[in-house]
């Protein structure tokens, strides 16, 4: 009889142990879940912020902006048969530039309606350790991203057979600049961007050119402290823009990737 109920209780108790494990790997797994969830959400740098309940304010030197507008896209909505074909529109858009975002390991802020923003900082590195190697690769990242939406842009108007998406194309405004960011909320949280660099990287897309990526001088002098990376860039002067509200007047300029050929025979 003893030797019964030992093996019963040995039995019983490594049930509990395998349940016991089995809900550990579960929760870990939910862990893990929620963690990649946060990091999609906020930059990288800020997971532990969030999950400590702690409030951190980043500054930034010449950080680098990137803000889009879709053109056509305000007629396509209005003459659009089926509103479904506008949430369908955009979902494929911005999934493609969620992608994109990964690939050129820049962070995507937020989107606004038919507005998308990335930051060239994605908070991989201390921020307090960003050499300037660091800033021009940012700026560079950033702008790869922006002619790479605009080619994303061509593809899908040529593609398509609405005709409501013939004149669909897209102004690319990028700046390099100071910004200050956080978390805002509580309940539904936010990863936010303020300030002049702000500012002026939304100028840039609103006076920018149907089809082209602007970029203001800021940006391109910090491109030309790396040369190798700035040939194989061609600017052309597009506008001055004037900032009334901070008393500044910004040169614009248009920016394209060189041929290759053009670049190896400088």
């Amino acid at each position: 009889m003893y030797s019964i109920l030992l093996a019963v209780g040995i039995h019983h108790r490594e049930m509990i142990q395998r349940k016991s494990l089995n809900y550990e790997r579960i929760l870990n797994v939910e862990i893990e879940k929620t963690n990649t969830l946060i990091s999609k959400l906020v930059p990288i740098h800020m997971v532990n912020v969030i999950k400590n309940e702690k409030r951190q304010v980043d500054e930034f030197d010449d950080v680098t902006l990137l803000f889009t507008d879709m053109v056509g896209f305000t007629a396509f909505s209005k003459n659009v048969k089926d509103p479904r074909e506008v949430v369908n529109l955009l979902s494929k858009l911005f999934s493609r530039f969620d992608q994109l975002c990964e690939e050129n390991r820049v962070y995507k802020v937020h989107t606004i309606g038919d507005c998308y923003v990335i930051m060239g900082y994605n908070g991989r590195i201390d921020k307090n350790k960003r050499f300037r190697g660091a800033v021009v690769d940012e700026a560079n990242r950033v702008i790869q991203s922006g002619l790479e939406m605009i080619e994303i842009i061509k593809e899908v108007r040529e593609n398509s057979n609405e005709e409501t998406l013939k004149n669909l194309d897209m102004r690319i405004g990028i700046h390099t600049g100071k910004v200050v960011a956080g978390i805002i909320g509580s309940k539904v949280v936010r990863y936010d961007i303020f300030g002049e660099g702000v500012l002026i990287a939304n100028k840039m897309e609103s006076n920018g050119v149907p089809g082209k990526v602007c970029v203001s001088e800021d940006t391109k002098k910090i491109l030309q402290q790396q040369t190798d990376i700035f040939n194989e860039y061609q600017f052309d002067e597009h506008t001055v823009i004037n900032l009334t509200s901070i008393g500044k007047q910004i040169q614009s300029y248009t920016i394209e990737r060189k041929e290759r050929d053009s670049i190896s025979g400088m």
